[in-house]
C-alpha cells in the first residue's frame, strides 16, 4: 500500500555543522562518495518538490558556487529528465571544483540551461529552488514587495508574485534610525564621487548593512555600498 508522503515523512532538521559531520561519517564508514550523497540529497529534494507541487511544469534553481549549488544542479537535471522545463539561474561564479563541479557536469549532460542571475531576475516559473544560501533564511523588504507588485498588470500574476514573496520573511526596511543612517551613507558615497540615483536603493543597502544581511541583487547601483560601506553581497558568497 502506498503511503501518503506528507503524513508519513518525519524530518529532523540538522544544523550545517551536524550535516557536514553526517556527510563525513557516511563517506568514512559507509563508503559513499561525496557526489553520491549529493545525488541522494538532490533526489530526495526533488521528490519533496513533486509531492508539494505536482502540477508544476517549470522549475528555476537559484545556485551559488558551493555544495548547496551542486544539490541544485542535480535537482534541475532530474526535473529535466522528467520532462519539466527546468533551468539553473547562476548567481555569481558557478561551481568549479569538487562534488559540485561533478553536479554541474551531471546537469550539462542532461542539457539543463544555465542563465546568469542578471539576465533572469524577472522570470522564475512555477517553483523556485533555493540552492544558493543553504541554511541561511531568505527575506525580502516591504518596499521591495511594493515595487515588484506594482509592476504587474495581470491580477493573477500579481497574486502569484504576492504568494511567492510573502512566503519569505518580509523585513521593514525604513524607520527613524535607518532614515538617518541612509542619509549618512548617501553623503559618504557622494564625498567619494558616487551618487546613488534611487533613495530606495540607499534604504535597502542601509538596512542590510545595519542588520548584517547579505543582499542578492542584479542592479550595479549597490556595488559602491559593497566596495566602500561594507554591504555583504550574496553574489560573492557560496
Amino acid at each position: 500500500m502506498a503511503r501518503n508522503f506528507r503524513t508519513s515523512l518525519v524530518l529532523q532538521v540538522h544544523s550545517s555543522s551536524q550535516s557536514r559531520a553526517a556527510d563525513a561519517r557516511a563517506i568514512a564508514e559507509l563508503g559513499c562518495s561525496g557526489f553520491d550523497l549529493m545525488l541522494r540529497a538532490g533526489r530526495f529534494a526533488f521528490g519533496c518538490l513533486l509531492a508539494e507541487w505536482p502540477a508544476a511544469r517549470t522549475v528555476s534553481v537559484l545556485a551559488g558556487k558551493g555544495n548547496n549549488a551542486g544539490d541544485g544542479y542535480v535537482i534541475a537535471a532530474l526535473a529535466r529528465e522528467l520532462g519539466l522545463d527546468a533551468r539553473v539561474i547562476q548567481v555569481g561564479p558557478a561551481p568549479d571544483r569538487g562534488d559540485a563541479l561533478h553536479a554541474v557536469e551531471f546537469a550539462r549532460q542532461r542539457a539543463v540551461p544555465v542563465e546568469p542571475f542578471e539576465a533572469a531576475a524577472t522570470r522564475f516559473g512555477d517553483v523556485i529552488v533555493d540552492a544558493l544560501l543553504g541554511t541561511e533564511p531568505l527575506a525580502t523588504g516591504d518596499l521591495v514587495l511594493t515595487e515588484v507588485l506594482q509592476g504587474f498588470r495581470d491580477d493573477r500574476e500579481v497574486e502569484q508574485a504576492r504568494r511567492l514573496l510573502t512566503s519569505l520573511d518580509v523585513v521593514a526596511l525604513g524607520g527613524h534610525e535607518i532614515a538617518i543612517q541612509a542619509a549618512r551613507y548617501f553623503r559618504a558615497l557622494r564625498e567619494r564621487g558616487v551618487t546613488t540615483r534611487k533613495t530606495i536603493d540607499t534604504v535597502i543597502a542601509t538596512r542590510c548593512i545595519v542588520d548584517g544581511y547579505s543582499l542578492l541583487y542584479s542592479d550595479r547601483e549597490f556595488d559602491p555600498f559593497v566596495e566602500h560601506l561594507g554591504l555583504r553581497s550574496a553574489m560573492a558568497e557560496g
